[in-house]
């Protein structure tokens, strides 16, 4: 079938409906920008179906990836989808079938191709410094964040907007919205079926943190008004323009408070939505179908550097024109961001890693000046004079085969065979040392030890601060199922026996045959389980 253009949602689910292969996403462009939005029909706090949405929403151009990498609708390659290739080791097992979401760059690539090994020291990094934060309490780790300026940010334009709306002032203090967020934090991670059930009369639903802090319908007034931007100077070519005041202060605390380390992370991330907003995305086949699709930066240990909300394919004010064009609408934002860390942090030798999403060889080469940067790549990023071995030949070849080339630019470029055939480009990380993957092996039956290659082992080591970021939330918020769809298989989480523990990971491994309990309790030993063989990490 011949790639169609311009297509609206509404479109293509009439031409799936003729369609025989299987579908990997659906992408859908936000609708454009409005001071009231169309509601779909869908609860918003259930999941949602395409015969829920709104007009406006089936009117928005919309593209399809099946399986075999076959694409329809969308209105050009600049758009980006939330597809990633086989990444190999851990990340194989969450990878997704291969779209094209980013354009891929543009600039005049003059490199010399040989074969050769990346041999290279990395530059000193400086350990970061967590001391200032050690004897912190929760709360006063979150108020690092939601501080007083962010607090009477809230006051402000909450006042405002009722008098905007001809309504009584409701002269909300700060203390007031202090408290008027923590219940919205509780209500996160002790779930009730409405807000009215934690004020509830009964003692199985009633929450009485909640129920002696504020009263229900002073709740519920200040729910009603709580704004944060000014409804009478909106920019409204910005999606996010009424959020966008807030965003500001926390991106300014994310990078305040980040202790700089080597690796991070850039990857996007979903917020989980199914009620009515512009920016509002669906995407088919992901763990979270519905919400807002968000770039991130990470570090390993899940922290959020800084982040922007996708808003479509008009871009985010303030985007630069210039890197979406050299480097396509994925990647830029990164750009951006690594451009907003703190001053003190600029010389620091990063090292950044991504998936075929973002990476392209322009990037990689934009990066070194700044850092370092390794990524997976598509197939058809690669420049067509690299001389690396076509995919189709080392698909041929046994598991655990690698072909590589080196640029005289400093760019090495890996073609691996793991369970597909898998694509990388890195400027920090080589072949040596080579390390081995675990894998089942069907013509033998056993599992086997496979040769990898150094990058990839970095890269699967690295790549997954904002899936570490996903887990706490959602682990927090009390949604271990969602949780479960993160991890690689295996692996589930399940709550502990132990009085207080709370939730952990449950890992199926042969030996040792004992049970660990952690780190909710620290690591403990069940030494009369040995023929058990579950490890909880």
């Amino acid at each position: 079938m011949q790639r169609s253009r311009g297509l609206t949602l509404e479109e293509i689910a009439k031409i799936l409906e003729e369609e025989d292969d299987d579908v990997s996403a659906i992408y859908i462009e936000p609708p454009e920008a409005s001071t009231y939005s169309d509601e779909d029909s869908a609860d918003e706090d259930s999941g949602g179906l395409i015969d829920n949405l709104s007009g406006r929403q089936l009117r928005a151009g919309a593209e399809t990836v099946f399986t075999d990498g076959r694409r329809i609708g969308g209105c050009d390659s600049d758009d980006d989808d939330d597809d990633h290739g086989g990444q190999g080791d851990g990340a194989s097992n969450t990878s997704s079938p291969a779209g094209d979401a980013g354009v891929s760059a543009k600039l005049p690539l003059t490199s010399k191709w040989k074969k050769g090994d990346l041999q290279k020291s990395p530059a000193i990094f400086p350990d970061p410094n967590f001391s200032s934060y050690r004897d912190f309490f929760a709360v006063e780790l979150f108020e690092l964040f939601f501080d007083e300026a962010v607090v009477e940010l809230l006051v402000e334009q909450t006042r405002k907007y009722a008098l905007f709306l001809n309504m009584p002032d409701p002269e909300v203090t700060t203390e007031e919205m202090r408290c008027f967020i923590g219940v919205l934090v509780l209500s996160g991670y002790t779930r009730l079926p409405g807000k009215k059930c934690y004020w509830d009369s009964g003692t199985d639903m009633r929450n009485a943190v909640v129920y002696n802090a504020m009263r229900r319908n002073r709740f519920i007034q200040i729910m009603r008004f709580l704004h944060c931007a000014d409804n009478a100077s909106l920019t409204l070519s910005d999606k996010l323009t009424k959020l966008r005041p807030l965003m500001t202060l926390l991106k300014a605390r994310f990078l305040k408070h980040f202790q700089p380390v080597r690796h991070l992370s850039y990857d996007e991330s979903m917020i989980e939505y199914y009620g009515r907003h512009g920016c509002k995305q669906f995407i088919r086949g992901k763990p979270i179908r519905f919400g807002y699709k968000v770039w991130c930066p990470n570090a390993k240990n899940g922290y959020l550097v800084n982040f922007e909300v996708y808003q479509g394919k008009q871009g985010n004010p303030g985007r630069s024109a210039k890197y979406e064009k050299d480097f396509g609408k994925a990647a830029a934002p990164l750009l951006q961001m690594v451009n907003e860390l703190p001053s003190e942090a600029h010389h620091f030798p990063f090292f950044f890693y991504f998936d075929n999403l973002f990476t392209s060889i322009p990037l990689l080469m934009h990066l070194k000046g700044q850092g370092y940067e390794g990524g997976t790549v598509r197939q058809n990023r690669v420049p067509k004079e690299c001389p690396i071995a076509r995919p189709d030949f080392v698909k041929r070849q046994p598991r655990g085969h690698e072909e590589h080339v080196l640029s005289d630019d400093g760019i090495i470029v890996f073609r691996w065979m793991d369970n597909s055939v898998v694509t990388i480009a890195s400027t920090i990380h080589g072949v040596e040392p080579v390390s081995s993957a675990d894998r089942y092996s069907r013509a033998q039956k056993k599992r086997i030890k496979v040769p990898r290659p150094n990058t990839f082992a970095q890269y699967n080591s690295f790549m997954g601060g904002s899936l570490k970021l996903k887990r706490c939330l959602q682990v927090e918020a009390g949604d271990p199922l969602l949780a479960n769809k993160t991890l690689p298989k295996g692996m589930s989480i399940c709550r502990s026996t132990i009085k207080g523990a709370q939730y952990g990971v449950l890992a199926l491994k042969p030996h040792p045959r004992r049970v660990y309990f952690g780190p909710y309790e620290g690591f403990k030993v069940e030494d009369n389980v040995e023929d058990n063989g579950y490890t909880w990490q």
